[in-house]
């Protein structure tokens, strides 16, 4: 397997770093997550080929399932060369799947954290979840 480089890409095309854009030029595939994101917008601008794992969503309805299957697509990818995952936020489930199986082919490239840009559309106060602990999460008033 060659090298992934994943890659934390915001939500819009200007959340992209300066790092991301590097690794993006260095790759032999691009691979996204979703492509409901600013990235491809800023891909397509490039004329950068890309795949997209959306397919994944139809397919798997548990968390665990789809990022299992995300991380098996991306490392099928890099049997075939060096291979950027570009993901909104770093701290997705399918990453941590993926740097279970990989074994030191792998770097992170941090960007920046989502909630920030999902803060910044907020009016008054909020409380953020992630989709994959709506199990576990109980809302309350008292809450802050």
């Amino acid at each position: 397997m060659e090298f992934i480089t994943v890659i934390g890409a915001g939500w819009n095309r200007g959340a992209l770093t300066l790092d991301a854009i590097d690794a993006l030029r260095d790759s032999d595939a691009i691979v996204l997550h979703t492509d409901r994101c600013g990235c491809a917008q800023w891909l397509k601008e490039q004329g950068m080929p890309f795949t997209s794992l959306d397919s994944l969503y139809d397919a798997y309805d548990d968390f665990d399932a789809h990022a299992n299957a995300a991380a098996e697509a991306v490392m099928n990818v890099a049997r075939q060369g060096k291979t950027a995952y570009v993901v909104s936020d770093v701290r997705d489930q399918s990453v941590a799947r993926l740097m279970e199986r990989v074994d030191g082919q792998l770097r992170v490239i941090p960007g920046p954290p989502v909630e920030g840009a999902l803060l910044a559309l907020a009016m008054g106060e909020t409380q953020l979840v992630a989709a994959s602990e709506w199990e576990t999460f109980h809302p309350s008033a008292w809450q802050n």
